[in-house]
């Protein structure tokens, strides 16, 4: 049985828990970059497309998880989940996104599987027509979800990069945003939020890269964290 969960109304509500407020540690797993394709087309320059590397990567990760004792509340790949761009290699990105659901199917049904959004699965520009085939194959390209008291926030950071062609999209995405750090503040939740783009490497005034959200952006969210305590920590009451 597939431990995949696939948001739905940009929710998920897979963890049942009567805790609204962080009481007790636990862990989970992130990771991102599988890339399914990408060693073979871009570090090997092989014009052949192939993935075996990546398949035994990830089924390597999933082995130790599933060794992991306790188990962790869940696992997160935060974004590219394929190499193949939905635009322009559809017939290739259908068949990285089968055999990386088959990796992910042998991960212990009891530790939830979820996705994230990255450029290669939405697109460097994303359409509306790029985020539809997202969320035809993942579910919700953004969503939130507690667990055990402390709310996460998964982001489609594309939206940040650039929103030229989904206005609208980027702006739902935004009053979401806005309204949940909002609901999380007056609830006193403790907050994480999953994204693909990092908004800074090492400095949260660093300069424009290619790596990270660009300075004008990142500053305004980063305060509207900070002002949500997602960066806050401390020990439970």
């Amino acid at each position: 049985m597939s431990s995949r969960i696939v948001a739905k109304d940009h929710k998920i509500d897979c963890f049942k828990t009567a805790d609204t407020k962080w009481k007790r540690p636990f862990y989970f797993v992130q990771g991102a970059d599988l890339q399914m394709g990408m060693i073979q087309s871009y570090l090997e320059k092989n014009p052949v497309p192939g993935w075996k590397k990546e398949i035994e990567l990830g089924e390597r990760a999933v082995a130790i998880v599933n060794q992991m004792r306790p188990r962790p509340k869940f696992f997160v790949i935060c974004g590219d989940l394929c190499d193949a761009f939905p635009d322009g290699q559809q017939e290739i990105r259908q068949k990285q996104e089968a055999d990386f659901k088959k990796i992910f199917e042998k991960l212990d049904p009891e530790i939830p599987f979820i996705c994230l959004s990255g450029n290669h699965d939405v697109g460097n520009r994303p359409t509306a027509k790029t985020i539809n085939l997202y969320k035809s194959s993942f579910g919700d390209d953004y969503f939130s979800f507690l667990c055990d008291g402390v709310q996460f926030l998964a982001l489609n950071s594309q939206y940040f990069e650039d929103a030229s062609e989904v206005p609208d999209l980027a702006q739902e995405h935004e009053k979401w945003l806005n309204e949940e750090l909002e609901c999380a503040k007056q609830a006193g939740s403790r907050v994480i939020v999953f994204q693909h783009i990092p908004w800074f490497l090492n400095d949260p005034d660093e300069e424009s890269n290619y790596f990270t959200i660009k300075p004008n952006i990142r500053k305004v969210w980063l305060e509207k964290f900070r002002n949500s305590d997602v960066f806050r920590h401390s020990r439970p009451s």
